[in-house]
């Protein structure tokens, strides 16, 4: 068995960068409707992993698996357009992750292409497209309500 320094700092609630916030109620309104943009563009692209807000100083991590984790670094402005676009990147480059991307994460040839594959699918730009014109049509409560994320 080996010793994993990071698991055992976090387990004695030592600061590791990296921390989610599981209680939702935590979140500003801005902050809420990221992450609930987030999932649902998450759900609509067919990344089948949970969705979370946390703190780090990187944009967001994952574990490779089941999860991805969005920070307030994510997104880059407060317009509309700008921060949906930063969001649907930072959801296609942890997507394209296939291992954990805390502590010093691969990003080599096959990451590279897996991403790029990811960021020019014109299914990915299509759906990411539809959703942006659904939002606009709508309006995020209408859009989040359809997809349970209230």
């Amino acid at each position: 068995m080996t010793f994993d320094v990071g698991k055992q700092a976090e387990s004695e609630g030592v600061w590791t960068g990296y921390h989610r916030i599981d209680d939702e109620s935590q979140l500003n309104a801005d902050q809420r409707r990221y992450l609930r943009f987030a999932r649902v563009l998450a759900l609509e692209l067919g990344i089948d992993r949970d969705v979370y807000y946390g703190e780090a100083s990187a944009d967001a991590w994952t574990d490779g698996r089941s999860y991805i984790v969005i920070t307030d670094s994510a997104v880059t402005s407060r317009q509309r357009a700008v921060w949906m676009h930063d969001l649907y990147l930072v959801l296609l480059h942890e997507a394209a992750h296939q291992t954990s991307s805390t502590n010093r994460p691969s990003h080599g040839h096959h990451f590279e292409s897996t991403f790029r594959s990811l960021v020019e699918d014109p299914g990915n730009r299509d759906t990411f497209a539809d959703l942006v014109q659904q939002v606009l049509d709508e309006g995020f409560e209408a859009v989040f309500e359809e997809y349970g994320h209230r």
